[in-house]
């Protein structure tokens, strides 16, 4: 778990992963990545909620999907990017038809 690894809170853990040879073109402003590294502890703690609510679901799926993109842009992950997308339609039908 991210919340559990200090490096993830007090902001190191992207800038260690961006230095990787693969990524060194990523860019990352430090400050940012304190916030950033919230924003996804933030957001996989919180998808749960997704089941609960369709407009939820909608909404995390929707900053999901930004957030995809912006890792298939910057490090390259697009095969990631594919995976997560085709998993959210089934979330979001899962989300109607029990909500």
């Amino acid at each position: 778990f991210k919340l559990r690894e200090r490096s993830w809170r007090d902001g190191s853990a992207l800038p260690s992963l961006l230095a990787a040879p693969q990524y060194r073109d990523a860019p990352l402003q430090v400050p940012l990545a304190r916030l950033a590294g919230y924003a996804v502890i933030t957001f996989e703690l919180g998808f749960p909620l997704a089941l609960v609510d369709a407009r939820l679901a909608l909404g995390f799926t929707a900053f999901g999907t930004l957030f995809h993109l912006l890792n298939a842009r910057v490090l390259g992950l697009n095969r990631f990017l594919w995976a997560w997308l085709a998993a959210y339609p089934a979330l979001f039908a899962w989300t109607v038809r029990s909500g």
